[in-house]
């Protein structure tokens, strides 16, 4: 089996050691339509364990195993196990209609059955040590019912899917009756030749491959119970061990060392809830942070709260607008003893450039202010400009004219990468910040943030002056 496939049983249920297989486990009572064959899974059908055949949902199994999706899986290397007698008929119920479609009929194949009784015959080296098979055929001891004859293809099947001189089908033999029926045998499809076209548009470029099918075997009952037999096969043709489960007397058997294991594992249990609530109330202190963030690409109303709270961490008193519909907010700071204010626009675009009239309505609010509360608050137009792209890839959002006019208007202008540069200073303790918001309130125009920027100190080189010899006495 490939690293990718998966042992799929359909009808088995028991708990698997992990062998490093990935095993799907099916009752018959909990078909799922939306499992898929994959390429080189091995599929166990369980028809030990199926009590009553009509209460199966038959359509569910047939959207799963049907002639499509058998040839995907032969095709593919992959296999099919068939455990127990399969001569039965499913009754498939779909609305008012009821058909019973015989159950081998996803195979493709014709098959004619005897029935009789008798002891087996198993050749003498599929009972050698080395065959997986032998202990299987170790418990076969009588059977019921014999295989006189298969043929292919059948109109129904996958077989059609190829014409009869690039497929054969090959039958070997495991068990037989003494009269030469075959009780355990195994199917194989054989692709006689196939060929693969190396470039489509020349004929002559082609080449012949060779490609491994998959097998379906059929395995009658054993004198084994159906999970004992369903463990037996996963163990000797799968490479998967099943536990047998523990039994209700031995649960309650304590074993030495159980007491200081199971303590162990309180302990770890009360660790791991400990670290989950830390864990859950970790979650929203990261959104929180990391809600900063949208400063570099938000807008309307949530990008206005995201930059308040920076002035906010910036040390500013913030008082958010009353109306959406009017300024961005108020900001007023205490720098060694002077208090300054100011009133925010804020905008977020798209496009490269900002517009005139954004500082036009700058001005209402410097204007607001002066009328409402006799006070003339600096004017703070924060940009955010071609927000579908990461900072350092976006233009210059101010042209000669817009910066002239904010000069001229005694206003500063911010971007919000320049706003978020500040931020992240400010939580690395690496920004003076009486420094800050002097430069802020005292600029006219374009806001420069590289006189705060950190000093970066010069590598020092290495030193070129000659070592002095020793005078010679």
């Amino acid at each position: 089996m490939s690293d990718t496939s998966r042992i799929i049983i359909f009808g088995g249920n028991q708990p698997t050691k992990d062998s490093g297989a990935k095993l799907i486990t099916i009752p018959w009572d909990a078909l799922n339509e939306r499992l898929e064959l994959g390429d080189g899974d091995k599929v166990i059908i369980d028809l030990l364990s199926l009590d009553k055949i009509d209460d199966v949902d038959w359509v569910v199994f047939h959207n799963i195993i049907n002639s499509k999706s058998m040839k995907s899986l032969i095709t593919s290397g992959g296999s099919i196990i068939i455990l127990g007698d399969p001569r039965f008929a499913m009754k498939m119920s779909i609305g008012p209609h009821v058909s019973r479609p015989d159950f081998l009929g996803f195979t493709g194949i014709s098959f004619d059955w005897e029935e009789g009784e008798g002891e087996p015959v198993v050749a003498a080296e599929d009972m050698d040590a080395s065959n997986p098979l032998s202990t299987y055929l170790g418990f076969l001891n009588y059977w019921h019912y014999a295989l006189t004859g298969c043929k292919t293809p059948n109109p129904s099947g996958f077989v059609t899917a190829w014409t009869p001189e690039k497929v054969k089908l090959t039958k070997r033999t495991i068990a037989r009756t003494r009269t030469g029926a075959d009780i355990a045998f195994e199917l194989n499809f054989e692709p006689s030749k196939v060929v693969r076209k190396v470039n489509p548009n020349i004929k002559e470029a082609e080449e012949e491959e060779t490609i491994e099918y998959g097998s379906i075997l059929f395995l009658p009952r054993i004198d084994l119970s159906p999970p004992e037999t369903i463990s037996l096969v996963t163990r000797t043709l799968c490479d998967l061990a099943f536990l047998t489960e523990e039994p209700e007397w031995a649960a309650s058997m304590p074993v030495p060392g159980q007491k200081e294991i199971q303590n162990k594992m309180m302990q770890i249990e009360r660790q791991i809830a400990e670290l989950e609530n830390t864990l859950e109330a970790a979650r929203p202190m990261l959104k929180s942070k990391r809600a900063f963030l949208r400063l570099l690409y938000d807008c309307g109303t949530s990008l206005d709260e995201v930059v308040r709270n920076v002035f906010t961490v910036l040390g500013a008193n913030v008082t958010a607008p009353v109306d959406d519909n009017g300024e961005s907010g108020w900001i007023s700071v205490d720098v060694g003893g002077d208090q300054m204010e100011g009133v925010l626009e804020i905008k977020s675009t798209e496009e490269p450039q900002c517009k005139e009239e954004d500082l036009h309505r700058l001005s209402q609010w410097v204007s607001k202010g002066i009328r409402e509360q006799q006070k003339r608050f600096k004017g703070i137009y924060i940009s955010s400009n071609s927000t579908d792209k990461p900072p350092k890839e976006r233009p210059n959002p101010f042209d000669m004219t817009f910066a002239e006019i904010s000069k001229l208007h005694q206003f500063v202008v911010i971007t919000t990468p320049v706003l978020w540069e500040l931020y992240v200073l400010k939580c690395a303790r690496k920004l003076d910040l009486e420094l800050f918001w002097n430069r802020l309130f005292l600029t006219d125009g374009l806001f420069d943030i590289k006189p705060l920027r950190p000093k970066v100190k010069p590598a020092a080189t290495p030193s070129t002056k000659k070592e002095s010899k020793p005078t010679p006495a």
